[in-house]
């Protein structure tokens, strides 16, 4: 009996001579990134490891050094606001680890404008909107200008002041490039009263017939058998350029005025220019006219017009 006690002893330390030989102590730890830069609302998930590799870790403690711009749980990182922290994790014999985090604001996607054409008359003042995406972007780096002051400036709450009649883009634009654009037209303040064209201009716009009035080759662009004589058929559709309306006399920059008002309905007190509109086949006079009906194009085209009569 006495001999089988020293072996039992021996067999009774195996367990805990094992445990000693796989279970160390931990020396050092360290995270999988040392520096981590993130976007606002972004999350991810650090690891950690010990040294030796046969180190159990029992127990960590996790820490940032402001929760207002990063949070951690268990590991698991979340950027809440532009800045920088310091994330740490300490294990249960008192070793650190830290990963440095950068959380950057989110960058603007897309700017929309309210309004992305209109008007305003000399002297008055309209506010334009701008919402971006996404919607928790910061907007406080937009900057608003206008590519024409003399015709409309705006401040940078996006207040327009009409200056002069004419027209002028007003620019939304982000730090990342991102802008939006809206076209406004500075009326006069005072409806425009339509002039009759003359009795010339009359004769004029009819289609010719027999290669008699054969129209000069600038008048080729705008009179043929299907657009009834009209100056601009498109004024109501899309917006004129500069080039379409330079070299034109007064007279016929007023006739195209004309065209834009009568296509709405506009009666004219003129008895020779309402007889001309009559007698085109398109001609709807309506008793309820207003020029607030007009479309963007309609608008915009009346303002640029306007310059050249």
């Amino acid at each position: 009996m006495r001999k089988l006690i020293p072996i039992l002893c021996v067999i009774l330390a195996l367990p805990f001579m094992f445990c000693s030989c796989f279970d160390s102590e931990i020396e050092d730890i360290s995270l999988s990134k040392s520096n981590v830069e993130m976007t606002v609302g972004d999350a991810l998930t650090l690891n950690v490891s010990a040294t030796p590799d046969s180190a159990e870790i029992k127990k960590l403690t996790w820490t940032t050094s402001d929760n207002n711009v990063v949070t951690v749980d268990d590991g698991k990182i979340k950027g809440k606001s532009a800045g920088t922290a310091v994330i740490t994790v300490t294990s249960d014999n008192g070793l650190d680890a830290v990963c440095s985090v950068t959380v950057n604001d989110k960058e603007i996607e897309k700017i929309k404008l309210s309004e992305s054409s209109t008007s305003v008359k000399k002297g008055s003042k309209i506010q334009l909107i701008a919402k971006i995406q996404p919607a928790d972007a910061p907007g406080d780096g937009i900057v608003w200008s206008s590519d024409n002051e003399s015709v409309a400036t705006v401040n940078q709450e996006g207040f327009v002041t009409g200056k002069a009649v004419g027209v002028a883009d007003i620019i939304c634009h982000a730090p990342n490039g991102k802008e939006a654009v809206c076209s406004v037209i500075v009326k006069s303040g005072k409806p425009i009263t339509p002039t009759g064209p003359t009795a010339a201009t009359i004769q004029h716009s009819v289609a010719p017939t027999d290669g008699e009035n054969e129209p000069t080759a600038k008048d080729k662009n705008s009179v043929n058998d299907n657009n009834y004589g009209e100056i601009f058929p498109e004024s109501s559709s899309r917006k004129l350029s500069d080039s379409e309306i330079a070299g034109i006399s007064s007279q016929k920059a007023q006739d195209a005025i004309n065209e834009i008002f009568a296509r709405n309905g506009y009666i004219f007190k003129d008895d020779k220019l309402r007889q001309y509109y009559e007698s085109k086949p398109w001609y709807s006079p309506d008793p309820n006219f207003s020029q607030s009906k007009f479309n963007a194009a309609e608008s915009y085209n009346v303002a640029l017009l306007s310059k050249y009569r």
